[in-house]
């Protein structure tokens, strides 16, 4: 995986090492490393997202982490 980031490196290494788990995560319960978008959350496909793209197709929050600035691509 790679993070492009003029960030603080402990930030980097943070979200390497977060990625490394949701990707053993997925893994090991056949969960299908993609980012659900707002339709696929709606649709209930299988993948992982944010609070944001949850809030944003029930409206029943107002969450809406990791951000904008989340390097989904990267993640």
């Amino acid at each position: 995986m790679r993070i492009h980031s003029t960030g603080i490196p402990f930030s980097v290494a943070m979200l390497a090492r977060a990625a490394a788990l949701v990707a053993d995560v997925c893994s090991r319960h056949a969960i299908p490393v993609r980012w659900l978008d707002v339709p696929a959350v709606r649709a209930r496909d299988s993948g992982i997202t944010g609070h944001d793209e949850v809030s944003k197709a029930f409206a029943l929050s107002d969450h809406w982490d990791p951000g904008p600035a989340f390097p989904v691509d990267a993640f």
